[in-house]
């Protein structure tokens, strides 16, 4: 009983040492992308800052926020920015309300049918110290705000042939008419929805999707508007770049809403642009065949987090 007691007690030892051993790798669904509508997770760093403080030059502390990378954009160096406000500069002595990170900072990524977790890094502001004695306690909302570079791939399996408004041939593997496209998105803030296909004369093919907001937080502005603080510009708010392309040069794309362009800026209103474009399909073949025409929308992102401070009166 003892040696069968023993060998079960091992048994139970070795699973709870290989359930234990856990990495950064998750089982995936099937697909291109990881999906979902993450883009940076921010938190202050615990007691960076602490929740009270004394005045007159007695409490050295620092004020550190903590980001990942939730969704599947890898942000490049200098692309995160952020920016302190709701407390004065110089009284708590910081030297600068500004920082950019310089490192990359990947994101989410698949491996055949693993999720490899995107990566982690803190935006450091240094020391600050309270320099004024005070006569009561001073209370302060201290916000950090986090711009970010991010971009959204998409891939919709759309179906082209020469003669689009022509009758369906028994060869033809998929239908020009089709009002639910295949589609696979990558994880962002920003999704590409309700993709639509259909016939635009006898050589063209009228694609039609939508651009969304899908998060509840934070605000999308134009993919040009921040470089060295993180404090909002209104006039380029809700401003996207859209690009539209297919892998085989020879598919000529134009959409309407960005200028007759396959590329341009594009204004969410509500959260949500419907973009329009035109395949011409005169050049193709006669049988319909399938192919991917690849979606990326380009923008900054703008998040924040606060967190109340306390200043004591020391000689309380």
């Amino acid at each position: 009983m003892k040696r069968g007691l023993i060998s079960l007690i091992t048994i139970l030892s070795l699973f709870l040492v290989i359930v234990g051993c856990t990495s950064t790798t998750t089982t995936s669904k099937p697909g291109t992308f990881v999906g979902g509508t993450n883009g940076l997770d921010l938190s202050f760093i615990s007691e960076e800052p602490p929740d009270r403080v004394l005045d007159d030059n007695q409490d050295l502390f620092y004020i550190t926020v903590a980001i990942e990378n939730k969704g599947e954009f890898d942000i490049p160096a200098n692309k995160i920015i952020g920016s302190l406000s709701g407390i004065d500069k110089d009284s708590f002595q910081i030297s600068s309300m500004d920082i950019k990170l310089n490192r990359d900072l990947p994101g989410v990524s698949k491996s055949r049918d693993k999720v490899i977790m995107g990566g982690e890094d803190e935006l450091e502001f240094g020391q600050a110290k309270y320099k004024y004695d005070l006569n009561a306690d001073f209370t302060a909302t201290l916000r950090a705000d986090v711009c970010y570079s991010y971009e959204t791939k998409a891939v919709a399996s759309i179906c082209l042939k020469k003669n689009s408004a022509a009758q369906r041939d028994k060869e033809d593997v998929c239908p020009i008419n089709n009002a639910n496209v295949d589609l696979e998105v990558s994880g962002a803030p920003i999704q590409i929805a309700s993709v639509d296909q259909r016939p635009s004369g006898s050589d063209a093919v009228r694609l039609t999707f939508d651009v969304v907001k899908k998060t509840t937080t934070g605000e999308v502005f134009a993919p040009d508007t921040f470089s060295n603080n993180c404090r909002a510009q209104e006039q380029k708010k809700n401003i996207v770049e859209v690009e539209v392309n297919s892998a085989k040069s020879s598919i000529p794309i134009s959409c309407g809403t960005l200028g007759n362009s396959n590329k341009g800026n594009t204004k969410l209103a509500d959260n949500k642009k419907t973009i329009n474009c035109v395949i011409k399909t005169s050049g193709l073949q006669e049988i319909a065949f399938k192919t991917p025409i690849n979606i990326e929308v380009r923008y900054f992102y703008k998040d924040a987090i606060s967190k109340t401070l306390i200043v004591e009166d020391a000689n309380k």
